[in-house]
């Protein structure tokens, strides 16, 4: 008998165009697990129409209890952006409060931000938008013009948007973040495998890229550590000095084993030394400071200093900075185009002393110690002499007044 009342209630609906039908059981019983609501399998059969002729919504409920529409599920509606009508497609994520204005095509979760559009733009349209109270994500495409209309051009870009409330500052930074979840194990030494997952990278609204896990975990401390920089690795199981995993490297060569190829490891120690590590299968290699490769050429020491502008001194060590390249306290050191070493210190454009062995000098050149040398030569404004032979000179004078007081002593 149900089954007969449920036939004439469909058939209702399908043959009256003009009135309202209701497919039902009384008091709303289901038939049958294998019951449905809609077209048969009749082969060439027409669509499925399911049409609304008034402006109003669509909407589907579960859970809602005889004769209550509190649990909206789902909800067809219509939206308007800049004036060019455009579906919308909202599923709830409670259905006690469900969403009344779906911000893309397809839009998760719940309303958005009612009182404002806060982060939302028009142009977020042809995507899907998934909000929570005042942040919200969108992934979708975007006319690079931002134009929504039918009148764009075929230049659209892929994006992924996340936005945060009017005022983050009040509530903390909202981050854009990336977490990779694994086989649930509580018990196993794997943050992966937590409840709350492990963090690989976030980015923050300030448009830094934090890679690591800066929370610790998914859920914990809040937001976690922020990443400082533009770009920023992390990775808190460094907890030696000489750790065999830097945060960074630069390859050229892959290899499937970790010290083969050809390679540059960066790490920052515990103690906040920075290690650069080049590598060609295993070998250490060297580091180049300069323009190497304009000229072609390889860098042949662990650290070589290239620049062969005679105005700029290849290095400089300071110790007090100034804007002005002159002022401040350095010492230059430059290899000229002759080969030569060129050493200047100076304390505010003024020029100082270079000491061996002190830290004191008086002098242009001061050595505390032991000089051992071949050839000294002195130089003058006007001559240079040679110390050296002076002293040979000097060293024949004296032996020869020996001799002269020998045969004087004699006779």
């Amino acid at each position: 008998m149900r089954n007969i009342t449920f036939i004439i209630n469909l058939l209702a609906i399908v043959i009256c165009s003009k009135s309202f039908g209701q497919a039902t059981v009384t008091p709303n019983n289901w038939i049958a697990q294998t019951d449905y609501l809609g077209w048969d399998i009749t082969p060439n059969g027409p669509d499925l129409n399911i049409k609304h002729e008034l402006d109003q919504p669509i909407h589907f409920y579960t859970n809602a209890g005889a004769g209550t529409f509190n649990n909206r599920k789902m909800s067809i509606m219509r939206r308007t952006i800049n004036g060019i009508e455009r579906a919308g497609v909202a599923i709830h994520e409670r259905g006690t409060n469900p969403i009344t204005l779906p911000r893309s095509i397809l839009h998760l979760g719940n309303n958005y931000f009612t009182s404002g559009v806060a982060g939302w733009r028009t142009w977020m349209d042809i995507g899907t938008f998934t909000g929570l109270q005042t942040d919200f994500a969108f992934f979708g495409i975007i006319p690079l013009d931002g134009d929504t209309t039918d009148n764009q051009q075929d230049h659209n870009d892929a994006a992924v948007v996340w936005g945060d409330n009017i005022n983050p500052a009040a509530e903390g930074a909202d981050n854009l973040r990336f977490i990779f979840s694994g086989p649930m194990n509580q018990t196993a030494n794997d943050q992966s495998t937590q409840y709350s997952a492990l963090e690989v990278g976030r980015f923050a609204p300030e448009g830094r890229l934090g890679i690591g896990n800066f929370t610790g975990n998914a859920f914990g401390g809040g937001s976690g550590i922020q990443p400082m920089r533009r770009l920023e690795i992390y990775d808190e199981s460094l907890n030696e000095m000489f750790h065999p995993a830097p945060q960074l490297r630069l390859t050229f060569t892959p290899d499937g084993n970790v010290n083969a190829g050809v390679n540059t490891d960066f790490q920052c120690t515990h103690r906040g030394n920075l290690i650069i590590n080049t590598r060609s299968d295993g070998a250490v290699r060297y580091t180049g400071i300069g323009n190497f490769n304009v000229l072609n050429v390889e860098p042949s020491r662990r650290l070589e200093v290239l620049d062969m502008g005679e105005q700029e001194p290849q290095l400089r060590l300071t110790y007090t900075p100034d804007a002005n390249v002159n002022n401040g306290i350095w010492t230059d050191f430059q290899t000229t185009s002759s080969g030569d070493l060129f050493i200047h210190p100076s304390a505010n454009n003024a020029n100082r002393f270079v000491g061996i062995n002190t830290t004191t000098p008086q002098t242009t050149l001061e050595v505390n110690g032991t000089i051992t040398t071949k050839q000294l030569i002195i130089a003058s404004e006007n001559q240079k002499q040679d110390v050296t032979a002076m002293l040979n000179e000097l060293k024949n004078e004296i032996a020869q007044l020996k001799e002269q007081l020998n045969q004087i002593t004699k006779n």
